[in-house]
Parts: structure tokens; sequence; C-alpha cells
């Protein structure tokens, strides 16, 4: 599995008659439907970004690719026999994409932007053990775990291609990257990373991944590949 991060409000949005090229009708439609251009700007960049970073693992060209959603939302490649799994999050102007060879991922990012209620939100959806564990932290301490779970969470709920409406209460990462969750889940079939803030990004993000694979690879990107 290969992780790749990007900070688009780093980037400058190509003009319309270049990035028209590389989204679908769909996509171009959703751009014009945000009030607010960094908002619009940001959604642009990170399709673009999705589409280059494909096209560059696959060696072909950005514009070649073709994308779809599942039922239940989970985009994936329609015109690529090779088997290449991706999953795309973004949160604020992060965007987080993983790549897979060897079967489906699934990635979540979150910047924190500004204090919520945590232990709130927690008591509403997450497990009984997580909530537990929280309850017994400083409030530094909490906001650091609440974030760990919640992206373990999102990942896992991706990766399996259901998303969190199967229910974010049902699995429980109290007890370090180790999930428990009922045996339908197959949660044993996979393997998970948090990665904490760390020392060459913001204090306040946060960001997991959830693969077949035990091994990754980082990229950080300053600009959009092959574009």
């Amino acid at each position: 599995m290969k992780l790749h991060l990007i900070n688009s409000d780093e980037l400058q949005v190509p003009e319309p008659s270049i990035w028209g090229a590389y989204l679908s009708a769909a996509e171009q439609q959703t751009s014009q439907k945000f009030r607010h251009l960094d908002s619009q700007n940001r959604y642009i960049i990170s399709r673009l970004f999705c589409r280059t970073v494909l096209a560059q693992t696959l060696n072909i060209s950005a514009p070649e690719i073709k994308l779809a959603r599942s039922a239940s939302g989970k985009p994936y490649l329609t015109n690529d026999e090779s088997g290449l799994h991706f999953n795309l999050s973004h949160s604020g102007p992060w965007v987080a994409l993983g790549v897979s060879q060897c079967g489906p991922l699934g990635v979540d990012i979150e910047y924190v932007q500004k204090k919520r209620p945590l232990l709130k939100i927690a008591e509403q959806y997450f497990h009984e053990q997580e909530i537990a564990k929280l309850k017994n932290l400083s409030t530094a301490q909490q906001e650091t775990e609440f974030y760990r779970l919640w992206t373990l969470k999102e990942a896992f709920f991706k990766a399996r291609g259901t998303g969190i409406s199967e229910g974010l209460n049902k699995v429980s990462f109290a007890h370090k990257n180790h999930p428990r969750a009922p045996l339908s889940m197959s949660a044993a079939h996979w393997h998970y990373h948090y990665f904490p803030p760390r020392e060459n990004s913001p204090p306040n993000l946060h960001l997991a991944a959830v693969s077949s694979e035990p091994e990754f690879e980082w990229a950080t990107h300053q600009n959009l590949p092959n574009l």
C-alpha cells in the first residue's frame, strides 16, 4: 500500500480549460455547486490529485482514468484490469489517497480546525469500551485518542466498502490498533495503521489506513503529478 498526501491550499487550480479535460461531467457539475471559492478549489484539486496519481501508478494519461461508484458510494476504476484499488479522503485542505495492488483498502484523514464536544459525540456513536477509555483520559489526551478511534473506524468501514452506516459502535479500537468486532466483519483480515500528527505535518492532522497489506510507503506531494 502506498499513501499519498497533499495540501491543496498550497496549489494553484489550473484553468477550467485544463481541469475540464480530467474531471467527469458529474464532477464538473458538483464543482459548480460550491458557494465558496476555497471549497470549490479544494474539491477540484482532490479530484485532479486522485486521477493524476492513479494515472502515474498505471502509466497512462490522467484523462484515461474512468471512475464509477459502488452501491455504497465507494469509487473504483472501471477501465483497469490490473486489480488496482484506491481510496480517497479529504479534510480541510488536506487530501490523502491510498493505493494498493493487493486488495481493497480504506483511508481517513481528519484535520481538526475547531473544538468539538468529543465525549458527547463518542457517547452517541462509539463502542462502550472506547467511551470508557476516553472518560479516563485528560482533555488533551481525549482529543488524540478520539481522532485515533474515529479515523480507524472510518478507514475500516471504507475498506469493507460498507460505510459507517454499518455501525460505528459495532467495532472497538480501545485496545490499540487491534479491533474487536463481530466475526461477520472479518476484522482479523486487515492490517491497521494510525498516524498521529507528525513532526513535518500540522499538530492537528490525523490519518488512518486499513489494508490487507502489512507494509506501506509514504509520498508527500508538492504538486500534481504529470499535470
